[in-house]
């Protein structure tokens, strides 16, 4: 990876470059304002910021998404799709008010860093029941594969057939419960339909009949 920092309009931007085999160039805007740019490996510092320059106000205006995203992030969160006010204190232990969540750490200067280590932790004690709970209703007829519950940036799970194992996205728990159990269905599914075909879909309409607005509900 290449790192490289450029000023454009007078503002600064720290570009990340992954030099790959690739025909294109792709380029992704992190929560935290970096851009990620897949490229070719000929690609030149000069032709890099030309191609930065095509996109910047498409780069611009989702920095200035995820800067509003998070700050309302370290102001509120979401529990099984309802909203509570976070209190930042001091301490370690974490609790769940029915008015508001108070959120503790003994440093309380990165907030984002103890809401991320909140909803992991929420996501563990919640997320496994909600796990087993639907795998029971399916009837699959298969074993209960194993279930890993982390953080991902851009997946909100991953079936594993060969290891026989689930992940879940924690931010899951952000959502409410039948969101939850859609992509709990569409992970259990690839166990017997590894890859995205039509009759994967059959199979995922056959549990979850609204998948598809499901879906669009989470693409908001």
């Amino acid at each position: 990876m290449k790192n490289i920092e450029l000023t454009i309009n007078n503002n600064t931007y720290n570009v990340s470059m992954v030099l790959k085999n690739n025909k294109y160039t792709y380029l992704r805007v992190d929560p935290q304002g970096g851009i990620l740019v897949t490229t070719p490996k000929l690609m030149s510092n000069k032709a890099l910021e030309k191609f930065i320059l095509r996109n910047i106000e498409k780069i611009d205006k989702q920095i200035n998404k995820n800067l509003e995203r998070n700050q309302a992030r370290i102001q509120s969160v979401m529990l099984l799709g309802k909203e509570f006010p976070i209190v930042f204190e001091e301490g370690n232990k974490c609790t769940v008010e029915s008015s508001h969540v108070i959120i503790k750490g003994r440093s309380l200067e990165d907030k984002y860093k103890l809401v991320d280590k909140f909803y992991l932790k929420q996501a563990k004690k919640v997320l496994p029941n909600i796990f087993e709970e639907v795998f029971a209703d399916l009837n699959l007829k298969i074993a209960l594969p194993t279930l890993q519950i982390r953080k991902m940036k851009t997946r909100w799970g991953v079936c594993h057939t060969k290891g026989y194992k689930v992940v879940l996205n924690s931010e899951l728990i952000r959502y409410k419960p039948y969101i939850i159990r859609y992509v709990i269905i569409h992970e259990l599914m690839h166990f017997f339909e590894p890859n995205h075909s039509s009759k994967f879909w059959d199979l995922v309409a056959k549990y979850e009949p609204n998948f598809k607005q499901i879906r669009k509900e989470m693409n908001k």
